[in-house]
């Protein structure tokens, strides 16, 4: 998503470090002069930090969505059926959906 729209714009991104979570991803970036994208949520969950700055993204970036997807197996299972229920139930509580 994100690449697409900078390569329209004649741009890439320069991939200097992955992180396995938003939190070490961030704990990566103090020091440096590196940026991450992350949503809103997660900046307010996790990005109360006094060194990190906060700007809005250009209103072009299109958006995205988040889907879940399990076999015709999961699907007869009432164990996976009663987790996609919990999963779905906390999102909504949370307006994440």
């Amino acid at each position: 998503m994100v690449d697409g729209w900078l390569q329209r714009q004649g741009l890439e991104r320069n991939i200097v470090a992955r992180a396995n979570s938003y939190r070490a991803a961030l704990q990566l970036l103090e020091g440096t002069d590196f940026m991450l994208v992350l949503p809103r949520r997660i900046q307010t969950l996790l990005g109360n930090e006094p060194w990190i700055s906060v700007f809005e993204l250009p209103p072009d970036l299109p958006g995205f969505s988040l889907d879940m997807l399990w076999s015709a197996q999961a699907d007869r299972d009432e164990a996976s059926g009663w987790l996609r229920e919990q999963v779905v139930k906390v999102c909504a509580e949370r307006g994440l959906l």
